[in-house]
C-alpha cells in the first residue's frame, strides 16, 4: 500500500499523531510506548498529540521526553553529532524494552 493511500485512508497506525483517538487506541490493545521527540523536529507536534491521545486513553507505560536544542535524526541518524546524546537515548530504550 502506498504512502499516499494510507494517508488518504487515515491509517491511525501510520500516522497517529494525526488520525488516533483515545477509543481506538484502547480497541486495538496498544502496547507501552515510549515516545522521543527533538525540539526543533518538524514532527515534534505529532509526537506530542500522540502522547496526549496515549493519556487520553489511560494507556499504561507510555512515556514523553523532549530532547531540547536538537533536530530531526540527531541521536539515531547522526549518532556521531552528539554522541553522549546518542548513548543516553540508547540506554534508556534498552531500559524501556527490558521493562
Amino acid at each position: 500500500m502506498g504512502c499516499r493511500k494510507v494517508f488518504r485512508e487515515r491509517e491511525i497506525l501510520a500516522w497517529p499523531g494525526l488520525y488516533a483517538d483515545p477509543e481506538e487506541l484502547r480497541a486495538l490493545s496498544f502496547p507501552p510506548c515510549a515516545i522521543v521527540v527533538n525540539e526543533f523536529d518538524p514532527l515534534r507536534d505529532d509526537g506530542v498529540r500522540f502522547h496526549e491521545i496515549c493519556v487520553a486513553a489511560g494507556l499504561p507505560g507510555c512515556s514523553l521526553q523532549e530532547l531540547k536544542g536538537v533536530t530531526h535524526g540527531v541521536g539515531s541518524y547522526l549518532p556521531n553529532l552528539v554522541p553522549e546524546l546518542t548513548i543516553s537515548q540508547c540506554r534508556r530504550l534498552a531500559s524501556f524494552s527490558r521493562s
